[in-house]
């Protein structure tokens, strides 16, 4: 049997410990943040993404862990991890949540992001907008040469847009 130490840590019958899922992206996020010889620092602390001083030193009556593990809760399942919702924001309550890997995939610089119809959506999103909406790679193509993204999104493949129509639902 273990024992719980610290709030995220389990002590072993053997001697050694093992961290809480919590606790070890708790301890990455930190370091990505904080430490400069750290892989990933130039992605985040090297661009400006801090820790909120209350995940870092606490409240007072709870350490910076206590209220991460507080406010975020835990992980609802092992394939979740820490993600940031805006990706220019910090690591902070309002801007952090447990996500799986599909849903951090759609949250990335990297991905294209869409105004359709009123809603901004990823690239990979809008491929499946309705029903016969063309390939990312389509859309992505027919925007390269010029086309509003409702028109790339909306007009079914084989087919071009129709000047003044309106497109949205």
């Amino acid at each position: 049997m273990s024992k719980l130490l610290h709030g995220h840590t389990r002590r072993l019958q053997g001697g050694g410990r093992v961290d809480s899922p919590e606790y070890r992206a708790y301890a990455a996020m930190k370091t990505r943040c904080l430490n400069r010889r750290q892989d990933r620092f130039a992605d985040y602390g090297g661009r400006g993404i801090k820790v909120c001083d209350r995940w870092l030193t606490g409240d007072g009556a709870r350490t910076g862990f206590e209220c991460f593990f507080s406010d975020l809760g835990p992980k609802p399942t092992p394939a979740h991890s820490l993600e940031r919702r805006e990706n220019e924001g910090g690591y902070e309550p309002s801007n952090c949540r447990w996500a799986t890997a599909a849903e951090q995939n759609r949250n990335t610089r990297q991905n294209r992001h869409l105004y359709i119809c009123g809603v901004v959506i990823c690239l990979a999103d809008a491929a499946s907008f309705t029903a016969d909406s063309p390939s990312a790679a389509t859309i992505n193509r027919r925007i390269g040469l010029g086309w509003t993204a409702e028109d790339a999104v909306l007009t079914p493949v084989g087919h071009r847009p129709i000047a003044g129509m309106e497109v949205c639902f």
